[in-house]
């Protein structure tokens, strides 16, 4: 009995095992039908209804983003030239042709062409006139070139007699006066005659200025001086130096 019952289990395992197999064979080669015949190449199972299941899921690939319609600018920054008036300007290490200061050196001579004047300069105070052919420049005056009030005076007549055509000049006429270092050059602007007591013709003055003083009318010979005195003004027009062109040179 119980060797039947074992000889019956080997004969349906024996039969399952077969069934197995043709059922795997028979499986196999429809896959491989179906994949023959699939268009798309994909390895799928058709069933009865249509349906398409894939046996082989297919690899990833790349996904290639589509181009941009328009295309972005290459360049990312977009330096901008200078204009021409906010360049940086670039150091100019040449020298300065442009003239150097002048040092405020005393007046040291007058020339007068038209009334033949061509006499030495001395710093001098108002009653102290020079005791020999010159001219006095009055301490505190201005130095020449430079704002202010530059005044000169001298002797009417007499031996030290200096300025005794000075009532010749006009407006108009020029003269110079001169230091070590340069010749500054003036312009006769008015000529008039006032009191020896009038001071403001000494006052000081904003623009660069000369003033040229000497005695005029009749003798007084108890004040012991002449009754008038003879003003002479002037602007001051450029200056000259013995290396400068013989155009004059205007300080500011």
């Amino acid at each position: 009995m119980f060797r039947r019952s074992l000889r019956l289990l080997f004969l349906v395992s024996g039969w399952l095992l077969v069934l197995s197999g043709l059922s795997y064979g028979g499986l196999t080669g429809y896959i491989m039908w179906q994949e023959y015949m699939s268009p798309s190449g994909q390895q799928v199972l058709v069933l009865k209804d249509g349906r398409k299941i894939p046996l082989v899921q297919p690899s990833p690939k790349a996904v290639v983003a589509a181009e941009p319609l328009v295309q972005p600018s290459r360049a990312a920054v977009v330096v901008e030239e200078p204009e021409p008036a906010q360049a940086v300007a670039s150091i100019d290490r040449r020298p300065s042709t442009s003239p150097m200061p002048l040092p405020l050196l005393p007046v040291a001579r007058i020339v007068i062409p038209k009334i033949a004047v061509d006499r030495p300069v001395v710093l001098s105070e108002n009653d102290h006139l020079p005791r020999f052919p010159g001219v006095g420049w009055l301490m505190g005056s201005a130095f020449p070139g430079t704002p202010g009030n530059l005044v000169l005076f001298g002797h009417l007549g007499g031996p030290y007699g200096t300025f005794m055509r000075l009532h010749e000049l006009r407006p108009g006429d020029e003269f110079s006066v001169f230091t070590d270092a340069a010749e500054y050059n003036y312009r006769v602007r008015a000529s008039y005659e006032t009191t020896p007591d009038d001071v403001a013709v000494l006052a000081p003055t904003h623009a660069a200025t000369a003033t040229l003083i000497t005695c005029s009318g009749p003798w007084d010979p108890i004040a012991q001086t002449n009754e008038r005195r003879l003003i002479v003004t002037a602007e001051y027009i450029g200056v000259s130096t013995p290396a400068g062109s013989s155009a004059p040179i205007a300080l500011p």
